[in-house]
């Protein structure tokens, strides 16, 4: 009895621990998506602002946004990942350390995020340009400002773009440097 009672426990930790992670993705998209101007008639931005909406517009009441950053979304991305690293990070022990976990798991999942997308522009850009799902501008639309600089940085070479080879190395280098 004591470990069925263990296993709802786990299970119940686990699923919450999933569900507050993957919200705090949702957050983070929000920010992501207000910071890159991106299209708000994808429906795919849609569906993110209807997701958070309910958190975000009454926290937008109490911070305005500073300049490009949605203060609210910020605030709320933050707080999540807050609550996750406080409840299932075991080196989270006091105050002092969870503030530290949650700025190093933040900058890690940025850079896991913006990693994933790179990748995905990689394989887009083998399968060809032709398919018309709405993903596939608000990915561009979102790996723009990072590889937009790099690619007047480094010139192109035989027709092939080396700028997310170049952008996934310094996100690697970054993720290694942060830790996590």
């Amino acid at each position: 009895m004591e470990q069925l009672s263990n296993n709802f426990t786990n299970a119940g930790s686990w699923l919450l621990e999933t569900l507050l992670t993957l919200f705090t993705l949702v957050l983070l998209l929000r920010l992501i998506l207000q910071w890159v101007k991106a299209d708000y008639r994808n429906p795919l931005v849609q569906v993110i602002v209807m997701l958070t909406n309910p958190v975000v517009t009454p926290v937008r009441r109490l911070l305005q946004p500073a300049g490009k950053i949605d203060s609210a979304s910020l605030f709320l991305y933050l707080l999540a990942t807050g609550l996750t690293v406080a409840f299932w990070d075991p080196l989270a022990t006091n105050w002092f350390s969870i503030t530290g976990r949650t700025l190093i798991r933040s900058a890690h999942t940025v850079l896991s995020l913006y990693s994933v997308l790179i990748i995905v522009t990689i394989v887009i850009s083998w399968l060809g340009q032709s398919w018309r799902h709405p993903i596939i501008p608000l990915i561009y639309q979102l790996t723009e400002p990072v590889l937009s600089p790099l690619r007047r940085w480094l010139p192109a070479a035989g027709g092939f773009d080396f700028s997310p080879l170049v952008a996934l190395i310094a996100i690697q280098f970054l993720r290694l440097l942060v830790g996590y």
